[in-house]
């Protein structure tokens, strides 16, 4: 009744006999394993040996544990290990203590009676096989199908295990693959991954409490005179992660179990992935920051210029990984060629008008190679655990401690990711145009900055601080873009409404004025209005060349009130005109004083001087300057207009400007010449006379 029925009492003897067992074990001296091993011999071959063979392979064996302290476990170089080498003589002392001290308890494993099962089958199979080795070692054990070797493991361990094997050994196996991939090195020793994995394999009862072997444990199965150890650690590094159910563990301990290594197969998913699913991810991630800030203006990873819309205010354009900047001479410049179409359009048959408000931020090409690597670790982790994405990818019995592992690889994959992109992403451009009689744009100028985990915030800081992006402008600064550019330009304006300026401004990037929205130019324009720094109208008469409530206050006590009809007027001329509309009518002759009648006295009776006469005012203005035909080259004829032919028609003067060319040659004009010239100004429209039609 205590034990629970028939199953209990059951249990209860299986688990006595387990402890027997295990205190069976515990309690034999490593005499009496010796004992044992002698009787395994005595059993397996015959008395007479060739002693002196014998005693020459031990010795052989003794002195390269004795040389190699770091390679091989401490009981090895002891003398007492010499003697057991030739007790057990031609089976290595490693394959005894495997079997009796690992396997024996497992209960179907029979002890002695289970290691003479499996060394009689081994031997007989090695012989088979012709296999020269000068010892038995657990390296040499064959366990590939069809071996009886392996058939009793999978007879101990389940059937399960069947994959296991034949990832160690074959022809087929994951461990002779690695051999096949450096046959001089790792052929020259019979195999080095193939032996180090049969080695591992013994070494892995999942009966024992502390499972595995460590290097020298490894080495001690497999290292024969003539061979380095190196080459085996080699060998064990490769296959740790080429292996789907060979494992490290945390003290360095390897073995093989019956789970897959979620490591392996990671490493396997994550080869699998192409650069589209790569680059998906990491577009996913970018446009995930940008929702995280959907206060700023940026556009992060758009696939075509149709999706950055024809805006009025500076938007970041954060390319997409495939556009990166060129990280070596030969690689093509994607992030430059994908910035000029952008520029040029914001539709397939489209044309963007107003260019300079784009701003890019791009990776570099080794910053996308880094990603990319990164990504393939996240992307793998991720369909290991996470069923919602990847369904029945997802590996099965994923619990405990390998669930543990697989979610800590996954997030430290996710921030290593995030760490890439940061790296990645520090390359920002802010577009030129040298010339602005050229429609080019200058896309090849970037510049590198600091990495930061805020991508946008990080480069739009950047633009500010190079004043490629302007959050506040003075109002002289904008006084002195309007004066180089549209008051004294190639296409000079007497005035423009505060819409033209701001579409002038983000419309042409040559102005070299990149404003991050319109209210900064509001706050310029309500400033220097109040100021006096610009003058402002209403409206515009073209036909009466009059402006409307034009003003030039300084000092406005109140901010004044600025719309997109508003006009701004060229400061000087605004100043003319207000000069002389607060100027005081002149008196023509025989005008009277106020209060006084013609020919009448002043009001006190005393006789009243007539006015003087007001001297006369011009009414014709001819301004010359003559110059040589060299001089005629550079002669600033556009600022010979603008000062002196647009100030006097601005006063309402009817302006004509008369271009005279004068030539003389004292010997005399020839025919050709003259006819020529009387061609060329016929077509000009220009009226051309010498001397003897003008006589």
């Amino acid at each position: 009744t205590e034990a629970g029925g028939e199953r209990g009492l059951e249990a209860m003897a299986n688990l006595e006999n387990t402890l027997n067992r295990i205190q069976a074990v515990t309690q034999v001296a490593q005499t009496s394993n010796d004992e044992a091993f002698a009787v395994v011999r005595r059993r397996l071959f015959q008395e007479d040996c060739d002693t002196a063979a014998r005693d020459a392979t031990c010795q052989a064996f003794y002195r390269m544990y004795q040389r190699g302290p770091n390679d091989y476990p401490q009981e090895a170089r002891e003398t007492r290990y010499q003697e057991r080498l030739r007790q057990c003589y031609p089976i290595h002392p490693e394959i005894f203590d495997r079997l009796y001290d690992d396997w024996s308890l497992y209960h179907q494993f029979q002890r002695t009676r289970g290691v003479l099962r499996m060394m009689a089958q081994a031997i007989n199979w090695l012989c088979a096989e012709d296999d020269q080795s000068p010892l038995i070692m657990p390296g040499n054990l064959p366990l590939s199908e069809p071996s009886p070797i392996s058939a009793e493991f999978v007879r101990l361990l389940g059937p399960q295990w069947s994959a296991v094997l034949g990832e160690v050994d074959g022809d087929h196996s994951r461990a002779h693959a690695i051999d096949r991939q450096k046959p001089e090195r790792f052929g020259n020793v019979g195999g080095a991954a193939r032996r180090a994995a049969r080695a591992v394999f013994l070494g892995s009862a999942t009966s024992k409490s502390l499972r595995g072997l460590t290097t020298r444990q490894v080495n001690l199965g497999v290292v024969a005179p003539g061979h380095g150890a190196s080459v085996y650690a080699e060998a064990v590094q490769s296959m740790d992660g080429e292996l789907y159910y060979f494992y490290r563990g945390n003290d360095s301990r390897y073995y093989f179990d019956s789970e897959e290594n979620l490591n392996k197969v990671a490493n396997d998913r994550a080869a699998e992935l192409d650069h589209e699913t790569l680059n998906a991810e990491i577009i996913r991630r970018l446009r995930e920051f940008n929702r995280r800030d959907a206060g700023r203006a940026v556009i992060a990873a758009p696939q075509s210029p149709a999706d950055v819309r024809d805006d009025d205010f500076v938007r970041l354009i954060i390319l997409r990984p495939d556009q990166p900047k060129p990280s070596r001479a030969a690689e093509p410049d994607h992030a430059a060629n994908a910035a000029r179409q952008m520029l040029y359009h914001c539709a397939p048959d489209a044309r963007r008008t107003r260019p300079n408000t784009l701003l890019f931020l791009a990776p570099s090409g080794d910053g996308v190679r880094e990603m990319h690597r990164a990504a393939r670790r996240f992307l793998a982790w991720d369909s290991i655990i996470n069923v919602t994405r990847h369904g029945d990818r997802r590996v099965a019995n994923l619990t405990g401690d390998r669930l543990r592992q697989s979610r800590a690889q996954l997030q430290e994959a996710s921030a290593a990711l995030d760490n890439a992109l940061s790296s990645a992403y520090r390359w920002i451009m802010a577009p030129s145009q040298p010339n602005p009689q050229s429609a080019e744009y200058d896309t090849a100028q970037w510049r590198q900055i600091n990495a930061q985990s805020d991508l946008a915030a990080n480069a739009l800081q950047r633009f500010a601080a190079d004043e490629l992006l302007v959050d506040n402008l003075a109002p002289a600064a904008l006084q002195r873009r309007l004066q180089e550019s549209v008051w004294r330009g190639p296409n000079p304006r007497d005035h423009l409404t505060v819409d033209e300026l701001w579409d002038l401004l983000i419309g042409h990037i040559h102005l070299g004025l990149r404003l991050r929205q319109r209210e900064v130019l509001d706050q310029c324009l309500a400033q220097g209005f109040q100021s006096g720094a610009f003058a402002r109208a209403d409206g515009y008469d073209p036909a009466a060349g009059h402006y409307r409530n034009l003003t030039r206050a300084i000092g406005e006590p109140q901010r004044p009130y600025v719309t997109g009809a508003t006009l701004l007027v060229e400061p000087e001329l605004a100043q003319l005109l207000i000069d002389e509309s607060a100027a005081p009518p002149s008196r023509e002759p025989g005008d009277t004083a106020p209060n006084q009648e013609p020919g009448g006295d002043a009001p006190d009776g005393a006789p009243i001087a007539p006015p003087p006469p007001a001297p006369p005012r011009p009414r014709r203005l001819v301004a010359r300057k003559t110059v040589t035909q060299q001089e005629a080259t550079t002669c600033d004829f556009n600022t010979i207009r603008n000062e002196i032919a647009q100030v006097m028609a601005a006063a309402g003067c009817d302006v004509t400007i008369e271009i005279t060319i004068t030539a003389r040659n004292d010997a005399g004009i020839s025919e050709n010449l003259a006819r020529s010239l009387r061609d060329n100004s016929n077509m000009l429209g220009i009226t051309l006379q010498d001397d003897l039609l003008i006589g």
